[in-house]
């Protein structure tokens, strides 16, 4: 029997949630079955070196440069598709919302199955619409896909909320690889020490816009005057580090906010953590949430798209406060002042680990691809 020949088309291999997912899932996926292979359009980030020897990897472009995105609107979904992919596949999968959407969507070989994976709810115009010509392009674009993938019923819902969805969709909420987090968490940190007679918080994530950092800063500088004693430590990298270090020294507070940058191990960090701050204004599925979960640390989060799906009646790991700059400090204070809170999030936090079946995930993706390439 042949295998299935499937491509995966993302922008880039960087240190985002999204990227970590697709590598995991490309070590879940049985190479018996399938012949993959990862294509970007630009040949960027440290998830490169960590996939699995069997996946082939391309790009098309060295490096991303400003106006790319407004570039490519020149020209139409079907020339893109022939510069960028090319080749034939059984299966094409855009594995984000965006510039890869519309580019994989100008397939026009009819015995390509597409599939577009969507982790962000479409909440705000200006982000979603900014690969396309129009809200009607991007409306055509989806409905060239054979199905939708999302990691969350709420980004699932927020795409049905603002364009005509006609393919077959549905839910596939990340794989977590358990047991590699628990151990990368259980490796020695000897970049730096920990306190431990202050209270540790921190996040980890892409310094950008999407993720709140700068208006989390100004929450810290609030608590700080307040005369509240703490230290939080911040792993990533992204185009908002500059302004988010400005706002460090405005808000005075160099002491107590440490930049880490990027770290290729960031669990070992997360695990000294006492709460992990999610101040995201929209997510997918709140990867990293529950990263933190599984390695014993409780979260204090924005609600945003998939937390409701992260933290339920049996499994309440994560301290939801509303999507906001005073929701964040209000919520804060309240765990800063009553820390019997952060010990019973953490009592679940302890159980966490039992709620992801990371083969059962994969199964599911390996099922929906051989359901696809026997439809006629």
């Amino acid at each position: 029997m042949s295998k299935t020949s499937v491509l995966f088309f993302i922008k880039n291999l960087g240190g985002g949630g999204a990227e970590r997912v697709l590598v995991d899932l490309l070590h879940r996926l049985n190479p018996e079955k399938f012949d993959i292979t990862v294509r970007t359009i630009f040949d960027e980030g440290i998830y490169r070196n960590q996939l699995p020897a069997h996946v082939t990897y391309k790009s098309t472009l060295p490096k991303e440069f400003p106006g790319f995105v407004h570039l490519a609107k020149l020209f139409s979904r079907k020339t893109l598709y022939n510069f960028f992919i090319k080749e034939k596949y059984d299966i094409t999968v855009a594995f984000l919302e965006g510039i890869t959407t519309r580019i994989a969507s100008g397939c026009n070989n009819k015995e390509t199955k597409l599939i577009s994976w969507l982790h962000l709810e479409q909440k705000y115009k200006s982000v979603y619409l900014k690969p396309y010509r129009s809200l009607k392009e991007m409306e055509i674009s989806y409905n060239s896909f054979d199905y939708i993938c999302s990691a969350s019923h709420f980004a699932l819902d927020s795409l049905k909320s603002i364009i005509h969805l006609k393919p077959a969709n549905g839910v596939f909420h990340n794989i977590i690889d358990t047991e590699a987090i628990i151990r990368k968490g259980a490796e020695e940190i000897t970049e730096i020490t920990f306190p431990r007679d202050i209270i540790r918080l921190g996040s980890v994530g892409r310094l950008t816009h999407q993720k709140g950092y700068l208006r989390l800063i100004r929450v810290l500088g609030r608590l700080k005057q307040d005369g509240y004693n703490f230290q939080f430590y911040l792993l990533g990298k992204g185009d908002e580090e500059q302004e988010i270090r400005s706002e460090i020294r405005k808000n005075n507070l160099e002491s107590v906010i440490h930049l880490l940058g990027f770290r290729e191990n960031p669990y070992k960090f997360i695990r000294n953590f006492d709460l992990f701050i999610g101040s995201s204004y929209y997510e997918g599925f709140s990867l990293v949430i529950c990263e933190a979960a599984i390695l014993g640390v409780p979260a204090i989060a924005t609600f945003v798209s998939g937390l409701d799906e992260i933290t339920n009646t049996t499994n309440q790991y994560s301290y939801t406060v509303e999507n906001s700059e005073d929701g964040l400090y209000n919520g804060l204070k309240k765990l800063l002042d009553d820390r019997s809170i952060i010990d019973n999030l953490k009592h679940h936090c302890l159980q966490s680990a039992r709620f992801f079946n990371t083969a059962a995930a994969a199964d599911k993706v390996s099922e929906l691809f051989l359901s696809l390439i026997t439809r006629k």
